[in-house]
C-alpha cells in the first residue's frame, strides 16, 4: 500500500511540475520585448490637444458688449420766455412709486419724478420699473397731465 501512495504522490507532483528553464526565459524575453505602454501615445497627444485648447481660450480677448445707442431725444419743448405769449406745449407730470424710467415715444427722458412740456397730440408714455407699463396719452395745447401711479 506505500508503494501505491508512492506512486500516486509521484504521478501528481509530475502532472503539476513546473515547466523546464529555457521556456521560462523565452516567455520573459516575450514580454520584455512586448511594448509596454500601448496607451502612452494616445494619451499625451489627448493632453497635448487640451492643453492646446485652453491656451487658445485664454488668450482670446473678451469682448464686452457694444453699449446700445443713445436714443435720438424727444422733442421736448423749451419752457416759454417770461413775458413771451402763451406757446401750444403740454405739460406732463410724472410721478411712480417706486422709481421708472420713462420712455416718451420709445425715447428715454427721464426717472420718475418728472415734469415735462411736450408737443400737443397723442403719445405712448411707457414706465419702465419693477413691471413694464405702457399708456396712450393725448395732450392737448396748454393742457396740463398728472399721471401717479404705484406699482406694486
Amino acid at each position: 500500500m506505500i508503494d501505491e501512495l508512492d506512486r500516486q504522490i509521484a504521478h501528481a507532483i509530475a502532472a503539476r511540475r513546473l515547466p523546464p528553464a529555457r521556456d521560462l526565459e523565452a516567455r520573459l524575453a516575450a514580454t520584455v520585448a512586448r511594448p509596454r505602454a500601448a496607451w502612452l501615445v494616445p494619451a499625451l497627444a489627448s493632453l497635448v490637444a487640451a492643453s492646446a485648447l485652453v491656451v487658445l481660450l485664454w488668450r482670446t480677448p473678451h469682448r464686452a458688449p457694444e453699449p446700445a445707442p443713445d436714443p435720438a431725444p424727444v422733442p421736448v419743448v423749451a419752457p416759454p420766455a417770461a413775458g413771451s405769449a402763451p406757446d401750444a406745449s403740454g405739460t406732463l407730470s410724472i410721478e411712480c412709486e417706486p422709481p421708472a424710467r420713462v420712455l416718451l415715444d420709445a425715447r428715454e427722458v427721464g426717472t420718475t419724478p418728472l415734469e415735462l412740456r411736450v408737443a400737443p397730440g397723442e403719445h405712448r408714455l411707457d414706465l419702465v420699473g419693477a413691471r413694464h407699463i405702457v399708456k396712450r396719452i393725448a395732450i392737448a395745447p396748454g393742457e396740463h397731465q398728472r399721471i401717479a401711479l404705484k406699482i406694486e
